[in-house]
């Protein structure tokens, strides 16, 4: 199986934000693994493992600070230098890797917060968008009730209730 194919087939279990006072604020994602958990800074395509989520983070972390070091030594000590190469380098969206570790942290993020909203609103996840477009479509039909039966009483409705929609 090529690298493409794992990362479209890896299972996201977390993702969040990770930050360094020098640096802009980059994003990983958590897979699970057979053998055990990646953590990946997407950012600038570094990742880690560990037996648990947590470890994998730590990881990540100790990573990263070992990737800054050596970006700072390889400037000859210049840190300011070394930092704009690694900002340059995390800002860099022309990367078909980082596209699809994106595109999978987007769709953990947009599952999450479906799964939020659905236990805020007390309603199943699956069941969710189907409730809202049944009351949707209620709200619709009452409108095109009271609307025919404006017109066919004679009555005026307001403009305001055919706009319900």
């Amino acid at each position: 199986m090529d690298l493409m194919e794992d990362i479209r087939n890896a299972k996201v279990v977390d993702f969040g934000k990770i930050t360094h006072p020098r640096l802009p604020e980059m994003t990983i994602v958590v897979f699970e693994r057979g053998y055990g958990y990646q953590a990946v800074c997407i950012n600038i395509l570094l990742d880690s493992t560990g037996k648990s989520k947590e470890d994998a983070c730590k990881n990540l972390t100790h990573t990263i600070m070992s990737y800054v070091r050596q970006a700072i030594h390889n400037c000859c000590g210049d840190e300011k230098t070394a930092i704009k190469e690694l900002v340059h380098a995390a800002l860099d969206d022309e990367n078909e890797l980082k596209a699809m570790y994106y595109a999978k942290y987007r769709q953990a993020k947009n599952e999450d917060m479906a799964r939020k909203l659905a236990l805020k609103m007390k309603a199943p996840e699956a069941s969710f968008f189907q409730a809202n477009v049944q009351y949707t479509t209620a709200r619709r039909t009452r409108a095109g009730r009271r609307a025919s039966q404006a017109s066919t009483s004679g009555a005026q409705e307001p403009a305001v209730a055919a706009s319900v929609l």
